[in-house]
């Protein structure tokens, strides 16, 4: 399991936290994280929902059911590269909706590196609408 999740990108120390990494993953199912789905609905919480489609973890297919299940998301989806001008449409939508979803048919799993400034720009956009 260790090395299954090493050769995938992974950047995990050793066989109990790969075990940890396969909990967590069991835990995200669609069917279990439906309720929290529906909770968030009701409250006025922004989101935003960043995934690729060198997704190795969640099929792209599955991601896509669930966002039917948020209301007022808007979804942009891009080949690669955002633009900046892009970007800034992406962090306009914080002013009038409750957030927004965005796809990149290029990126994997890691978005936290990859768009690192566009989830930090996208968490002040929400805090400041």
């Amino acid at each position: 399991m260790y090395q299954l999740l090493k050769s995938v990108g992974f950047t995990i120390k050793d066989g109990a936290e790969a075990v940890a990494v396969i909990r967590s993953i069991q835990k995200c199912d669609l069917e279990k994280q439906l309720d929290h789905i529906l909770k968030l609905n009701e409250i006025p919480t922004k989101n935003m929902i960043t995934f690729g489609g060198r997704e190795h973890l969640i099929e792209k297919e599955i991601i896509f059911k669930s966002l039917q299940k948020y209301q007022g998301l808007k979804h942009f989806n891009f080949k690669s590269e955002i633009s900046n001008f892009e970007k800034n449409e992406i962090l306009e939508v914080f002013k009038n909706q409750k957030g927004a979803s965005i796809f990149v048919a290029t990126d994997n799993h890691f978005h936290n590196k990859k768009r690192a400034d566009l989830l930090a720009d996208g968490v002040k956009s929400m805090f400041s609408h």
